[in-house]
């Protein structure tokens, strides 16, 4: 029996062919190629062009992916490592607090380019353990054990552009092999002859390799998917849809179209030598006789409409079908969507998956960094972090505090100001985020909130309405809204 290969899903398929044809699986092949070399890397240019809304071809549409990434990563918090040992407890928590910054930037790399990549090491010359973020696109190999999958090297090869002396550029490439047991550093190129670039083989006194970030990661893969990978096609959409209804705004201007009997007389009527001169826009009026001529304007209206009503469809698939909740677009829940509970719960949820995603990293993150200053003070001790617990605020220090909560008020800000979320729902994601609150602090929270609007509401008032409220416009130290105009000092009539 012959077979021959068909699509399943062309329109030219006989329906009895389509019905047995299951397309989602197919006949097994021998042998299956199993791809371990993550040799597809991320094209940041894009993705960083699509979140800064500066990547040509998409700038219609980068309004659109600033948001979804940004305020789930704002609502995020910071990583709160748990220990066995009271004083390696201490020293975990100190590791956050000092990388509390890069902690956001972290999430924020691993969200755009699908992978965050970090090195700890020490710094002889600032004295002090950092963090090093490798761009996913600068990694070019990365080695496995074909037996465990087990990584074994990572290689990097990246050309970097300097400035050596006032308008004087030039290019160092640099290649960097990581091991378990050594960093070997090449400069390949040195277009500008730097000298003291320090080359060679160094030990890992740690013994560990760059820490990879993945995002929504299928398996045992090393590289994850960027977030903007499912929206990517809308969003290239929804710019050229854009453009060329704004080309047709712009470009198209209104076409007069003229009745007349004696062309002659019409333009001598209306002061017109050539017909090219006539400019639309800058007439004031037209003069036809009475009954026997006439002047109509035409304007595409329905292609206005259809290219409006195009847009707002595009805009709601890529809202709809990401796995982004709608909420936190920044948009106005409407619709059969339009479930407030269940849009706050599909958030919270969308956000405890993209902690639960970096548990296990920054496990072995705080651990390596821990392990880092235990070789610089002489310290013999192995720290072991047995699990992360997000926003544990009893735990750590009020300048860590302020930035977990900075960052969820202006997470939540972005939903406030889209009148998508009410002072229950805010509630709900600060219980939900920050356990130890307490119902009893519900109210405070709700009057917190009323005052604010107030605030914000008297600051934005006229003066004049501001003056009514109070009735002490003599002690406020506000500029009128609207300039006082001086009065010319008249001299009495004697």
């Amino acid at each position: 029996m012959k077979f021959h290969w068909f699509n399943p899903f062309s329109w030219y398929s006989p329906k009895e062919s389509q019905d047995v044809q299951n397309p989602i699986k197919q006949s097994p092949r021998r042998p299956v190629t199993r791809d371990w070399t993550e040799q597809w890397t991320i094209n940041s240019e894009l993705t960083r062009g699509l979140y800064h809304n500066s990547f040509p071809g998409l700038k219609l549409a980068g309004a659109l992916a600033h948001k979804p990434i940004a305020i789930p990563i704002l609502l995020m918090g910071l990583p709160i490592p748990k220990c066995d040992d009271p004083q390696t407890q201490l020293e975990a928590i100190k590791v956050i607090e000092d990388h509390a910054d890069e902690c956001h930037m972290n999430h924020l790399n691993s969200h755009l380019d699908g992978t965050s990549w970090v090195w700890p090491f020490y710094s002889a010359k600032l004295q002090k353990d950092c963090w090093e973020f490798i761009p996913d696109d600068t990694i070019s190999d990365i080695l496995r054990d074909v037996q465990t999958g087990e990584l074994q090297a990572i290689i990097t090869d990246e050309q970097i552009l300097i400035s050596t002396a006032y308008n004087v550029q030039g290019y160092v490439r640099r290649r960097r092999t990581f091991t378990r047991e050594a960093v070997k550093i090449e400069w390949l190129e040195n277009t500008m002859a730097i000298q003291g670039l320090e080359a060679g083989i160094f030990k890992n006194i740690t013994g560990d390799l760059p820490i990879h970030f993945p995002n929504e990661a299928d398996g045992d893969r090393i590289r994850g998917y960027s977030e903007y990978e499912c929206m990517l096609s809308d969003l290239k959409n929804y710019h050229d849809t854009d453009l060329a209804l704004s080309e047709l705004i712009t470009k198209f201007s209104p076409k007069m179209i003229q009745e007349v009997q004696d062309v002659d007389e019409w333009k001598a009527n209306n002061g017109i030598t050539n017909i090219d001169e006539i400019d639309i826009a800058s007439r004031d009026f037209i003069i036809n006789l009475f009954g026997k001529e006439k002047t109509t304007f035409e304007w595409p209206a329905g292609a206005q409409a259809a290219g409006l009503a195009k847009l707002s469809q595009i805009f709601w698939k890529i809202v709809q079908a990401s796995p982004i909740p709608e909420i936190l677009f920044g948009t106005k829940v409407e619709g059969s969507q339009g479930s407030n509970d269940n849009q706050i719960d599909s958030a919270i949820q969308f956000v405890e998956s993209k902690q639960r995603m970096k548990n296990n990293p920054y496990k072995r993150l705080v651990e390596s960094t821990m392990r880092l200053r235990n070789i610089i003070s002489f310290k013999q001790t192995q720290p072991v972090v047995k699990s992360i617990q997000w926003n544990a605020l009893d735990l750590i220090s009020e300048s860590a505090k302020a930035t977990i909560l900075t960052n969820f008020a202006s997470g939540i800000a972005a939903l406030i100001n889209s009148a998508g979320i009410t002072k229950p729902m805010v509630w709900k994601m600060f219980k939900k985020a920050y356990p130890e609150s307490t119902d009893d602090d519900y109210q405070t929270f709700c009057d917190g909130l009323g005052e604010m609007a107030k605030h914000k509401a008297f600051a934005a008032a006229p003066y004049e309405i501001i003056a009514d409220m109070t009735g002490e416009d003599d002690t406020l130290d506000i500029k009128p809204s609207t300039p006082i105009q001086s009065v010319a000092y008249e001299q009495p009539a004697k």
